[in-house]
């Protein structure tokens, strides 16, 4: 339950706790033909107004933490394209001029030549030349040059591991994201029961005070007719003064719950919505609820926080597997094209551009990254375990999530036919004492018990009517059912 909720139920728990202070000062309405939770909540009623459902859709579709999880799915995914360019092979090109500093190239003898002979054995009358041997001094070197490798051993390795555990995070991410929405929606459906609540309880303060009203007025009767103190009605009167303050605390209640809920929807409108879920309708059975271990077997199955951790301590193990490969010999293939003026391997140089290639294999073994890989491949088993903790941790609070849900529901639903028959009985109570106490043969006291026993047996009706749901939306979602809504 996030600070939100908390912060409700402990406004309803003080609402609560306030009418038991000043209970005797609730209970004198006009005896009403029903003052049943289907009366109030079909009072509070408007077709066309807001529901459980539109709450939690909205408050999901706006969710920041489900933002904040978005952001993180897309970050995954540009891990898996890095994963994904990995294996194509890498393509270096380079383009060089230099310029450099004159030499004194020395020399290196002189060769005989005969320019004008063909090749073969010169004749007798063949003219001879002396010419002097040197290598020419090229000041200016222009280099074309485009280099292929290809990482033969992480193809084997390394690279398919890696690509697997990177789409693995991505699956996480996005059972994550869902997650998210759905925890959103939930507290969003929490909140919208919590602020019907507070709604019906307005209703029930403010015919509380209609009733210390009505007994006000005939205790005013009785003193004039003899048969009350005035001490009976100046308690009466200090009965009125709490019932109006309680009423004052209900629709304070009511506009916080209000707010609370539009915040969780993000609902820039400050006006209050109407009720547009009709609570006075039968809630089917909630299938399956009986067998807690079928139950929490669903919970095992279904919940989305439960596949995403499954999925990280996969991707995890997949990780860790790419790291292990850096124990290995690296074997690349290259092949490199050269175009230079002037190039390198003609001798003698000459100024002017020549092409050139070579082709082959390397196999490449640090000891350093052998030292540095078992470190990182110890870092991964070791957040593994972890995860593998608040995965067993997280299971653990599914079981009990799903038995507290369950029990809530049973309790809410016996609540709800025993306060069924609360009400009828201290509505019976009430018109009796009523027309006792109006026809001299009751005192105040007596009445005002009444009354206070009617308006805790509406509070309770109503209670259990929104605890019901409450527990049922609880339950749904602590066995993942909402995950396909």
């Amino acid at each position: 339950m996030n600070r939100t909720v908390r912060t409700v139920v402990c406004s309803t728990s003080i609402f609560g706790a306030v009418f038991g202070l000043t209970a005797p000062a609730l209970a004198q309405d006009e005896a009403p033909t029903s003052t049943s939770a289907a009366t109030f909540f079909g009072r509070l009623y408007t077709p066309g107004g807001l529901t459980a459902e539109v709450a939690a859709a909205r408050a999901a579709e706006t969710s920041f933490s489900a933002q904040a999880r978005a952001a993180e799915l897309r970050a995954a995914a540009a891990q898996v394209d890095d994963a994904l360019y990995a294996f194509f092979p890498r393509l270096q090109g380079t383009a060089r001029y230099a310029r450099l500093s004159n030499i004194d190239q020395p020399a290196l003898g002189n060769l005989v030549s005969a320019p004008n002979a063909p090749s073969g054995p010169l004749a007798a009358d063949a003219v001879l030349v002396n010419v002097p041997f040197a290598f020419p001094v090229i000041l200016n070197q222009t280099t074309l040059e485009a280099t292929l490798s290809v990482p033969l051993s992480d193809y084997l390795w390394r690279l398919p591991k890696s690509y697997a555990a990177a789409s693995g995070n991505v699956e996480a991410a996005e059972l994550s994201e869902r997650a998210s929405r759905l925890n959103s929606a939930h507290e969003a459906r929490l909140l919208f029961y919590t602020w019907v609540r507070a709604l019906a309880q307005v209703e029930v303060a403010v015919q509380a005070e209609r009733q210390v009203r009505q007994h006000l007025r005939d205790a005013e009767l009785a003193l004039g007719a003899g048969t009350v103190s005035k001490a009976d009605v100046l308690r009466v009167r200090s009965q009125l003064a709490s019932a109006e303050l309680l009423v004052v605390r209900a629709k304070n209640l009511a506009d916080l719950t209000t707010a609370q809920l539009r915040v969780a929807m993000h609902e820039p409108s400050r006006e209050r919505p109407g009720l547009g879920e009709d609570l006075r309708e039968l809630l089917p059975p909630v299938e399956g609820a009986a067998s807690i271990e079928a139950l929490e077997e669903e919970a095992k199955t279904q919940r989305l926080e439960l596949k995403a951790v499954d999925l990280s301590i996969t991707a995890l193990e997949k990780r860790t597997s790419a790291t292990r490969s850096l124990y290995l010999p690296r074997i690349d293939a290259f092949a490199t094209a050269t175009l230079a003026n002037p190039n390198q391997r003609i001798v003698p140089s000459r100024e002017e551009f020549d092409g050139t290639w070579l082709a082959g294999l390397q196999a490449t073994f640090t000891i350093n990254d052998v030292l540095t890989a078992r470190s990182a491949v110890d870092q991964l088993l070791a957040q593994s375990e972890k995860i593998a903790a608040e995965r067993a941790a997280l299971a653990d609070g599914l079981t009990l999530e799903v038995l507290v849900a369950q029990k809530a529901l049973y309790e809410a639903q016996a609540a709800e036919a025993t306060s069924a028959r609360g009400l009828a009985s201290a509505e019976e109570s009430y018109r009796v004492r009523k027309a006792l106490f109006q026809a001299g043969r009751a005192t105040s006291v007596e009445r005002t018990d009444a009354e206070t026993d009617l308006t805790r047996a509406q509070l309770e009706a109503i209670n259990a009517a929104v605890d019901q749901r409450v527990a049922r939306a609880k339950l749904l979602h602590a066995t993942g059912r909402d995950v396909s809504r």
